[in-house]
């Protein structure tokens, strides 16, 4: 019986790891294809918490015309990078129309996300955990809390069609990640990076 009990946990244990070399292998893709934005607000009171979500609405907005039509990440990159004064000059004037005299800085950079869920209206979307590319704005000093999105494909706007168009992007594999949550397989994929970042902090 005993034995039998072992060789059920061992091939269930097997068909484990098999499933998640698959869904590895999908994240890690994602990561190659996704942009994320990161927006980081002046502080932790109400009011520059609802200002940070002012500028995301507006930075989403804003930044649309430029992400239209565009077919890879790379692509997208370089065009809000060429338009960052633009984009950055656009959202201090939003803010100081607010009453507020932050600066606004954008920066590209690489980062880790732990395993995270995002929901607009009737869009729900779950982003794996790693190191994904990433346009980062601060406002002010930066010390608030964050909000983030996946900014190409142009996943955060509020309208449906979104997820529909980011199938012209993502492989139906990603979409699929994204959109139907395993939650299981999600948290072995955030081990792996707590484990991996813990040896890096070690050595």
């Amino acid at each position: 019986m005993k034995i039998l009990i072992k060789s059920f946990l061992t091939g269930f244990i097997i068909s484990v790891l098999f499933s998640m070399v698959g869904f590895s292998n999908v994240c890690e893709e994602l990561e190659e294809d996704v942009l994320r934005v990161h927006i980081l607000a002046n502080s932790d009171s109400e009011e520059d918490q609802n200002l940070k979500l002012q500028v995301r609405d507006e930075f989403l907005i804003y930044t649309e015309k430029y992400l239209n039509n565009l077919d890879n990440k790379e692509t997208a990159i370089s065009v809000i990078l060429e338009n960052k004064y633009n984009i950055c000059n656009y959202l201090e004037n939003f803010v100081l129309e607010q009453g507020y005299n932050y600066k606004i800085n954008l920066i590209y950079t690489n980062m880790y996300f732990e395993t995270r869920t995002y929901q607009r209206n009737s869009n729900t979307v779950t982003l794996p955990a790693g190191y994904y590319d990433t346009i980062r704005i601060t406002i002010g000093e930066g010390s608030g809390k964050n909000w983030w999105c996946v900014m190409f494909p142009q996943l955060c706007l509020p309208s449906a069609e979104n997820l529909i168009n980011a199938q012209d992007i993502l492989t139906e594999k990603e979409t699929d990640v994204i959109q139907n949550q395993v939650e299981y397989k999600f948290k072995i994929v955030e081990l792996f990076y707590d484990a991996r970042n813990w040896f890096k902090r070690l050595f």
